[in-house]
């Protein structure tokens, strides 16, 4: 079941798997690309905390197909009321954690930084969804840092818990060794937004490294772009845009994560390892999860540009590092495959009802 845009219903098919679209019932629709009203945001949230319009289209649908559970994911315009409505019907409820939205409306970053803790606006705003999480019975992060984070603030109680990490594609990996015989070639994949650490790492990264150079992949907002391409200017830095990761991966020899926010996983370190590149990452929410010291990668504390440079550093002149990293990044890869994790959530439906 989806949000969309229009009003009304629409039923879809896809891949097997039938898709039901309803429209949403809130002041505006939020995923446009042009700026949201600034003063009906305030407006929406609150009514996207607990919206009974919204439980009352989630309830058609429960009541049509009677499921033998309801997994939640992105709960952004149906709200938490879609667990009351499966409560109500006696319908079990897994939810998986994929960002801190339930915590906080910003993400838990504001203003460049991680918030240390919940403002009063977030305790406001999200008072109903920490009450509304005592009916779900299973509760699922994407990382331990994320499924920590919500209970640490007292989310879930009562509800079984599981690590379940996010798949991805094997078989669109490669097994290749080192793709460049001369040099060293970084790579950073992702969006580019302060909270990925983009300008800070390229404002901290050591590119007068004999023969090191970086591969940026990802585009952003376009003013922000321009400050990074500033800040770049006159370095070894190639702006690659909109690229697809498959031929990115077959560019670099090493792929940089330099989060600023907690990544709830850090699912581009997997897809990394897919393609036999080994990873720096920074020492974020679930990177250090998923980067193993000295196995597959290096983590670094992104407030100290030193340590980056010395696992740069490390690249460079230990010959052969690349190659072996890389192959035993590939055989941890195959840990995240899709037959995995289906099992995983199977077992833990099974647990559930």
């Amino acid at each position: 079941l989806c949000t969309m845009p229009e009003p009304g219903w629409a039923i879809k098919e896809h891949g097997g798997a039938t898709v039901y679209y309803t429209g949403l019932k809130n002041v505006y629709w939020p995923y446009d690309k042009e700026e949201n009203p600034t003063l009906l945001k305030p407006v929406w949230h609150a009514l996207d905390s607990l919206n009974p319009w919204m439980q009352e289209r989630v309830g058609v649908i429960l009541k049509r197909v009677s499921p033998d559970i309801l997994h939640s994911h992105n709960l952004g315009g149906f709200s938490v009321s879609a667990w009351r409505a499966a409560d109500e019907e006696s319908i079990p409820i897994v939810h998986t954690a994929r960002d801190y939205t339930l915590l906080c409306p910003k993400n838990m970053f504001w203003r460049r930084a991680n918030c240390e803790g919940r403002c009063y606006k977030c305790r406001g705003f999200t008072i109903s969804r920490k009450r509304e999480s005592r009916r779900v019975d299973g509760f699922v992060g994407i990382s331990d840092f994320i499924l920590r984070r919500h209970k640490s603030h007292g989310y879930f109680e009562g509800a079984e818990r599981r690590v379940i990490y996010n798949p991805i594609n094997i078989d669109e990996g490669s097994t290749g060794g080192k793709r460049n015989t001369e040099g060293l070639k970084l790579g950073f994949l992702g969006r580019l937004s302060e909270k990925k650490g983009i300008r800070r790492m390229i404002e901290s990264i050591n590119l007068c490294m004999p023969d090191v150079e970086l591969y940026v992949g990802g585009i952003g907002d376009e003013q922000y772009e321009k400050k990074v391409e500033q800040i770049a200017e006159g370095k070894p830095v190639t702006f690659l845009g909109f690229v697809d990761p498959n031929s990115f991966f077959k560019t670099v020899d090493v792929l940089i994560v330099p989060s600023v926010w907690h990544e709830p996983f850090g699912r581009v370190v997997i897809e990394a390892y897919a393609h036999s590149v080994p990873v720096i990452a920074a020492k974020r929410g679930g990177l250090p999860e998923i980067v193993h010291e000295g196995s597959t990668g290096f983590t670094y504390d992104p407030d100290n540009s030193e340590a980056l440079n010395e696992h740069v550093e490390r690249f460079r002149r230990q010959e052969g590092l690349v190659e072996k990293m890389g192959k035993r990044a590939y055989e941890e890869a195959q840990k995240y495959a899709m037959s995995n994790h289906v099992g995983a959530y199977t077992s833990f439906y099974e647990e559930v009802i």
